[in-house]
């Protein structure tokens, strides 16, 4: 029995299917369903043991930080929101089904609680790799890293 956790709560608006849907895409959207729930353990049922979240530069933002394993990514979530407010405008506007990459377009809009900037940004792309066993093995996002930066860093004036 899977347990909820409100701090990893990520309730983000995710489109209609229109057409048939891959088995990666329903594991995406099955994903982000736990998620709503902050069902941390489903969540990390859909990751391989070799994960590696996000693994790109950071530029010194929390949460684009280099993650590995179920354990380290699922806790990419309680740890965004306990630094970010999602603004309820968020939301998934489609998946882009590329069989073994699914890639998640999604709007988001949130508030940094350190600083209390506000980031939106309608083009974030967040792109899934899956393995033959249908299991998340790389994660990473493509989004306005300079416009998160100014929202996130502190040292930041004026923006």
């Amino acid at each position: 029995m899977s347990s909820s956790n409100d701090a990893a709560k990520l309730n983000v608006q995710l489109p209609l299917a229109d057409g048939p849907v891959s088995s990666n895409v329903k594991r995406l959207r099955a994903m982000y369903e736990a998620l709503g729930r902050g069902d941390l353990e489903t969540l990390k049922t859909f990751f391989a043991d070799d994960i590696m979240w996000d693994g790109r530069e950071s530029y010194g933002i929390p949460i684009l930080a280099t993650r590995r394993g179920p354990e380290e990514a699922a806790g990419s979530f309680p740890a965004f929101r306990a630094q970010a407010v999602m603004h309820d405008s968020s939301r998934i506007v489609k998946f882009l089904d590329g069989g073994d990459t699914v890639v998640s377009w999604a709007e988001v809009s949130l508030t940094w609680k350190a600083t209390g900037r506000r980031f939106t940004d309608k083009y974030v792309m967040n792109v899934f790799e899956f393995n033959d066993e249908g299991k998340v093995v790389r994660f990473t996002h493509a989004m306005d890293t300079h416009g998160l930066l100014l929202a996130t860093d502190p040292a930041v004036a004026g923006s």
